[in-house]
């Protein structure tokens, strides 16, 4: 690159013009000068740091939930009792006992859980809620059939917590697809009203 003097035309002053190799001048502004950037904004951690603080509770209800020593403690089976009542009582039909109530609960206390799972994991990595939700319930039936004397281990738990925490991880994703959609709608309107207010 080298530098040719040119005289301005109107003030008998010289000015510089910058020209490229071939010695065509070069437009400030062009296509080949960078523009200048500046630092990215800081991303926003209030939701991250919700989600998680929701998560740990939760797994701590879960875990109180299925570890206390003795179920009975908790007082489920007269709960159990008369919500079949009133489930029957509004037509539903009788074959749905006890243990049709219990898959059902244990399907839903790890919907909520699954959910949290898919908000805590970044994209990237949320496929590994498939495998950690199951695992999860798994370490619990294993502890419960090892540690506590009067708990026993069923791997019909299992599944209907992993089908319930799959089905949290799923609204996760669809609700998350949905929210960066719309993002980046909101980020191309705002890109294009800065380009128009330019003009």
């Amino acid at each position: 690159m080298n530098r040719e003097e040119e005289a301005t035309p109107g003030d008998g002053r010289r000015s510089g013009r910058v020209t490229d190799l071939i010695g065509a001048p070069r437009v400030p502004g062009a296509a080949h000068e960078a523009p200048r950037r500046g630092a990215a904004p800081a991303k926003s951690s209030v939701r991250s740091w919700i989600t998680f603080i929701l998560l740990i509770c939760y797994t701590g209800f879960v875990l109180f939930v299925t570890l206390i020593p003795r179920l009975s403690d908790l007082k489920t089976d007269a709960l159990a009792e008369r919500l079949l009542g009133v489930l029957h009582r509004v037509g539903v039909p009788a074959w749905f006992g006890y243990d049709k109530l219990e898959f059902t609960m244990n399907v839903a206390m790890f919907i909520p859980l699954g959910f949290l799972v898919g908000l805590a994991l970044s994209r990237r990595w949320i496929w590994l809620g498939v495998f950690l939700l199951p695992a999860f319930s798994a370490s619990i039936e294993w502890a419960q059939g090892a540690l506590l004397a009067e708990r026993v281990s069923d791997i019909r738990d299992v599944v209907a917590n992993g089908v319930g925490g799959w089905i949290g991880l799923l609204v996760a994703v669809i609700i998350r697809a949905i929210v960066w959609s719309r993002d980046q709608k909101v980020i191309e309107r705002a890109m294009w009203d800065a380009r128009e207010g330019r003009r």
